[in-house]
């Protein structure tokens, strides 16, 4: 009786608490209530002597945090136990397949998309990654409305200063941003870029004539170069210098965080050490952050000024006399013209983020000889004859690309420029295209090689005498 009045009132620790709270101690009836618990806790642990409450409160705490875990999971395990694929490691799954080059992992997963064809599950750690090669089943998942997250993206540019824009928005933000964002990229809008992607693709050609002798080049990081001007000149409306150390850092820094967003995808810890400031990886993230914002801030900021300078100037001048909303403004112009009329569809925080997200960025079945070089694969007639969502590349649905129509235009007019003045000739081997490594987009490992040859002088073409049909 002493024994229980001593300790029977002192029932402090969790533990003791917890499995009084089963009724677990009754199986002890001739101990006093102290000596129950720590008999059973010897018990469950394989202790005896200097037994740890605290430890055994840590081994309760992580067993029943396992136990939501797999509860909260079940339904996801169960449905990909229904789905073909490699059988992984505990734990890891396939993540240690995964390890080393961009292009030795791109083909591995080709690899096993062609053997579990047409869906294949991949476990990466806790990750689940599966992959559809069907059009049905590719339509299907583009067209859903519950498959516009874009959550792993944003947890990564979170740890920076590069804001949100399409790209990582979803939910109603993300619909009111691009209903607000549309219609800026209309087609009576896009015509009258042309005569500015003219003009810079005319700069390439020239700057290309002095090149010109059958030398072997690279062209794709110099296309990149001048896409980006094209896109400052015409969607942002701000012409940059060739020379802008931001514009450097900017592409470099693109680059960078891109290849870094797929290492991401094939080693989930450095999703959790970005969240660590102090780690290597975190003040990576944050260098790839400033780097992109210190040149989108330059352009709105260049942007906003020139609205400004115009209106004080009160210079009658056709782009900026509508009211906001007006479907002949540029992206830019838009989103600017609004937030100084003061009644602002974004705030200046959010154009930023936006203009971050813009600056941004052959199956046998269906083809006929797929790894021949055959426009035809493309002609009315072919495409008429196979499903509509086996070749897809601005994507469909929804999440449909903004700028597809763009991106063709441009592509058009740089092509015809380019075509005009020299004749194009390839490099090396087919098998040299088909290595690629993926950095959100997949782009060839040894670079995009061609050589030219100047088949007519180069004059400045007539700008106002182009037409194309896109």
């Amino acid at each position: 009786m002493g024994g229980a009045q001593e300790y029977g009132p002192k029932c402090t620790g969790m533990s003791s608490c917890t499995l009084m709270s089963y009724g677990w101690t009754s199986h002890f009836p001739y101990l006093s209530h102290r000596h129950k618990t720590e008999r059973l806790a010897s018990t469950l642990l394989g202790t005896h002597r200097g037994y740890s409450s605290d430890q055994f409160n840590i081994k309760q705490v992580c067993a029943f945090w396992i136990m939501c875990y797999c509860w909260k999971r079940r339904r996801l395990w169960y449905l990909a136990s229904k789905i073909p694929g490699p059988s992984g490691y505990p734990i890891f799954g396939q993540a240690l397949k995964l390890t080393g080059t961009n292009e030795k992992c791109l083909k591995f997963l080709r690899n096993y998309i062609k053997k579990y064809y047409p869906t294949v599950k991949i476990w990466v750690g806790s990750w689940l990654w599966v992959s559809v090669s069907d059009p049905d089943d590719v339509e299907t998942i583009l067209k859903s409305t519950k498959c516009l997250g874009r959550k792993f993206l944003k947890d990564i540019l979170d740890h920076g200063r590069a804001g949100d824009g399409l790209i990582t928005l979803s939910g109603d933000k993300w619909a009111y941003h691009r209903r607000e964002i549309m219609p800026t990229f209309k087609l009576s809008i896009l015509k009258n870029y042309i005569s500015i992607f003219q003009t810079h693709s005319f700069e390439l050609v020239n700057k290309w004539s002095s090149e010109a002798n059958g030398k072997e080049m690279d062209i794709f990081n110099v296309i990149c170069y001048y896409n980006l001007h094209m896109v400052c000149s015409t969607i942002m409306g701000v012409d940059i210098d060739k020379n802008n150390q931001k514009l450097e850092n900017y592409l470099n820094s693109i680059h960078d965080l891109k290849m870094f967003i797929m290492d991401c995808l094939r080693n989930p810890c450095l999703l959790i050490l970005a969240k660590i400031s102090f780690s290597t990886v975190a003040k990576k993230i944050k260098n790839y952050s400033n780097d992109l914002v210190d040149f989108t801030n330059f352009v709105v900021s260049e942007k906003i000024s020139g609205v400004k300078n115009k209106i004080l100037e009160n210079k009658p001048n056709k782009e900026y006399e509508s009211k906001s909303g007006n479907s002949k403004l540029g992206y830019l112009d838009h989103l600017v013209e609004s937030l100084l009329s003061g009644s602002p569809v974004l705030s200046e925080e959010e154009i930023r983020g936006e203009t971050v997200s813009t600056m941004f960025a052959g199956n046998p079945k269906y083809f006929t000889n797929p790894d021949k070089f055959d426009p035809d694969n493309f002609s009315p007639e072919k495409k008429s004859t196979r499903h509509p969502f086996v070749f897809k590349p601005f994507s469909d649905g929804p999440r449909v690309c903004v700028g597809a129509k763009y991106a063709m235009f441009q592509m058009k007019v740089m092509l015809s420029t380019i075509l005009r003045y020299y004749k194009i000739l390839p490099v090396g081997k087919l098998e040299d295209l088909e290595r690629l490594e993926t950095s959100i987009s997949m782009t060839p490992v040894l670079g995009v090689k061609i050589r030219i040859i100047l088949i007519r002088n180069v004059i400045e073409p007539d700008f106002y005498h182009l037409r194309i049909n896109c």
